[in-house]
């Protein structure tokens, strides 16, 4: 008799909570593009003078674009699963 009320509100429960970390998850995806982002540009840019991705020019614009790719697979994977 009482179990419908409950459930109702369990499920609400579940669906804030999921909603939740999804955010968490698209935010923690954002800083990590944005902070390889941020490293490609120093690399590229000579913005640092001795910095230590210096010699590593084309590792670094092809780890980005790697980061990249992950980074969207990721996002849809995300969003298609929308409650």
């Amino acid at each position: 008799m009482g179990f419908g009320n409950g459930m109702v509100l369990w499920r609400t429960y579940l669906s804030l909570k999921l909603k939740t970390l999804k955010k968490l998850s698209l935010i923690f995806i954002v800083i990590v593009w944005i902070s390889g982002l941020i490293i490609l540009i120093i690399t590229l840019t000579d913005l640092f003078q001795n910095s230590f991705f210096k010699e590593y020019k084309l590792v670094v614009g092809i780890g980005f674009i790697a980061l990249t790719g992950f980074t969207r697979i990721a996002y849809q994977r995300l969003i298609k699963n929308e409650i």
